[in-house]
């Protein structure tokens, strides 16, 4: 039976020529000129210059791709932390990394977004904000619940983006990069023993 990180990384494989024609299209696209209605006449001031417009597409891409950055700096904190772990992760990192890679190809290196989610759990009111989000729990199993839980916002967060993908192939691109997430979770929460200890 394949293991959640080998799916998720085969199915980034089998998508990535599709995915790299769009990226193209995408990046391509990204910078919007604009040309003048009409030629300027003698005496007339020359007008403000436009503000180059970013693809919709291209932003949203951008904002996968924070995501996927973020959740690979947990699991590399994770795998620092408890190097226990660091083989149970490892697929988990292959995967990620494979998306991330496919998400940079869309991405031009002028735009930027930041992540739409956070590899933990909501903080408490009592939290503090400043907080490295990327802090390991030293408890191996509640390290796990905290990637298991990173994971979970991951696949809530790549959903809204493909439901906000303009082009059909992109959102399914996205689509299938939520699916590997949940597959993570699924797969990460099954290993945690009832009791929380390991």
């Amino acid at each position: 039976m394949p293991t959640p990180s080998s799916r998720a990384v085969t199915g980034a494989r089998m998508t990535r020529r599709g995915a790299l024609a769009a990226a193209a299209g995408l990046a391509a696209s990204a910078v919007v000129g604009c040309t003048p209605q009409r030629q300027r006449r003698r005496g007339e001031e020359a007008p403000d210059p436009v503000e180059p417009e970013v693809d919709p597409d291209v932003l949203v891409a951008a904002e996968a791709l924070a995501n996927q950055e973020q959740i690979l700096d947990l699991l590399g904190a994770t795998g620092e932390r408890h190097p226990r772990l660091a083989p149970r992760l490892a697929p988990l990192v292959a995967a990620h990394e494979a998306h991330a890679a496919l998400l940079a190809d869309a991405v031009p290196p002028d735009v930027a977004a930041g992540p739409t989610t956070s590899p933990t759990t909501s903080p408490s009111p009592t939290s503090d904000p400043d907080a490295d989000p990327t802090r390991v729990p030293r408890n191996r199993a509640r390290a796990i619940d905290r990637v298991v839980a990173a994971e979970r916002e991951l696949t809530t967060a790549t959903k809204q983006h493909a439901f906000r993908a303009r082009s059909g192939g992109f959102a399914r691109l996205l689509g299938s990069m939520a699916a590997a997430a949940a597959q993570n979770e699924a797969v990460l929460a099954s290993q945690i023993p009832a009791g929380g200890s390991r």
